[in-house]
């Protein structure tokens, strides 16, 4: 199976849908007032702007050609390893 790509784009409209809904839901079941509201949107947006700001300090992953060469035994990570074959 090939790994495809993130699409931005799916997740931008899916967290907008949820939103209209999610906000239609609460203004029809009468859960919260206009302040309420303003301060649930905040705090998303804040625990939403923290977890970029994680996602930004992570590693970024190996390149897949690095990953494919390991798996074949190409390259060694280990300096002490022999990689000619010869034995001692």
């Amino acid at each position: 199976m090939n790994r495809h790509s993130f699409r931005w784009t799916g997740l931008a409209f899916g967290a907008l849908f949820l939103s209209v809904a999610g906000n239609w839901a609460v203004w029809e079941g009468d859960l919260m007032t206009g302040r309420e509201m303003g301060y649930v949107v905040s705090a998303v947006l804040i625990v939403a702007g923290l977890l970029g700001v994680l996602a930004s300090f992570r590693r970024p992953r190996p390149a897949a050609a690095a990953l494919v060469a390991d798996d074949l035994g190409a390259t060694s990570s280990d300096p002490t390893s022999d990689t000619q074959g010869e034995n001692p």
